[in-house]
């Protein structure tokens, strides 16, 4: 079946796009794609999904889910530089406080990642683009 343009909302942009990067009718899938993942557990369900719907709460809503996403990987990268430059063959022993510092911002990543979801879907901004950066 052929779509049009119009009837996608996506108009000039698909025809822009059209054979650069992805095909034409890539395009017309990934704007009728809707996400749906769920996590069943325990942890998730009674820890941290009530947790980062708290937090959520108190983050303005100008603030995009993506911005989040970003945030936890700066962590992650961050938890990373610290090891190597205290541990560089990742062999040897850190001072105790790398360890500790590695794993909160490991863990800040793990609530970053959880929170960018909750935000996409209390902003109406979840999306194909926001579930492949994520």
């Amino acid at each position: 079946a052929v779509v049009s343009t119009q009837s996608t909302g996506m108009g000039r942009h698909l025809e822009e796009l059209k054979g650069r990067f992805i095909s034409y009718q890539g395009l017309l899938n990934l704007s009728e794609y809707k996400y749906s993942g769920e996590d069943h557990s325990i942890i998730y369900n009674y820890l941290i999904k009530p947790i980062c719907t708290k937090l959520c709460d108190l983050l303005p809503r100008t603030i995009a889910p993506n911005v989040l996403t970003l945030l936890g990987l700066l962590s992650s990268f961050a938890a990373y530089v610290i090891m190597a430059i205290h541990c560089p063959s990742f062999v040897e022993a850190a001072p105790k406080w790398v360890y500790f510092v590695s794993a909160a911002l490991i863990q800040i990543y793990l609530f970053l990642d959880a929170m960018d979801g909750t935000q996409a879907r209390r902003t109406s901004m979840s999306g194909p683009t926001g579930e492949i950066f994520d």
